[in-house]
């Protein structure tokens, strides 16, 4: 990852074009672990992987960053769009999973676009976490 990224994000610089990356987190990583084993775990992070590879572009970088997150790197890609791809490959995972997203900015290093990915990831989780609970009261 950190090899193709930063040429990624080079490369982005200098032609002065868009790059965005994602940051995945796979739903009910632990529960899949505990209730199957890792060999379960280890088949639900393969075919993930395979899903995220056959839904990007060629250039399109996926990562595993470590345990049951990923990281994706969309060159020529604007924050938006990449939410936009994002959701696309979520509508037809196989998985339940959250991501979040950023875009590169001047001062940026793939370690601070990861971070504030995660921050747009956890706060995609709140929300989501409130309007379940708000449609549970309306229930």
């Amino acid at each position: 990852l950190a090899v193709r990224g930063d040429a990624a994000l080079l490369s982005s610089r200098k032609y002065r074009r868009p790059l965005a990356v994602a940051l995945l987190d796979l739903d009910g990583f632990k529960e899949i672990n505990d209730q199957g084993g890792h060999e379960a775990g280890d088949l639900a992070l393969k075919q993930l992987v395979r899903h995220l590879r056959s839904a990007t572009r060629a250039g399109d970088l996926v990562s595993r960053l470590g345990g049951d997150e990923f990281v994706l790197v969309f060159p020529n890609t604007t924050r938006g769009q990449a939410q936009v791809l994002m959701e696309r490959i979520e509508l037809t995972s196989p998985l339940a999973w959250s991501f979040g997203t950023a875009e590169a900015r001047t001062d940026d290093n793939l370690s601070t676009m990861i971070l504030r990915a995660d921050r747009d990831m956890y706060s995609s989780k709140r929300l989501r976490t409130a309007e379940r609970g708000k449609s549970a009261e309306g229930s």
